[in-house]
């Protein structure tokens, strides 16, 4: 029988490893997608790995981009994956927040 490592992902938020936060939505998504990457390769996976990507912004013209954002770093790799509008984070300057799953067999 084969066994699966399960990786569960915490909800990412756009800060740096400085402390700063971006001031615009694009630059936050891709600081978020990138502390999702390094989260993956600690753990010897990539972003092929990931089964389920759960995706909270706080305005609604920023769905089409984090749409097109997770597409364009996630390729033909399609996790399930639901994407909520919601009014606020734990931070106010936060505009997303991503949490995730990875499995490896």
């Amino acid at each position: 029988m084969k066994s699966t490592r399960l990786l569960f992902i915490a909800g990412q938020t756009p800060g740096r490893m400085d402390g700063t936060v971006p001031a615009t939505f694009d630059e936050q998504i891709e600081v978020v997608w990138q502390r999702i990457g390094a989260i993956l390769a600690d753990a010897g996976m990539g972003y092929s790995d990931l089964v389920k990507v759960q995706t909270f912004v706080t305005r609604p013209e920023y769905l089409a981009k984090t749409s097109a954002v997770r597409k364009r770093i996630l390729g033909e790799h399609r996790p399930t994956a639901t994407l909520m509008c919601i009014t606020s984070l734990a931070s106010p300057e936060y505009m997303v927040e991503i949490e995730a799953i990875a499995a490896r067999a």
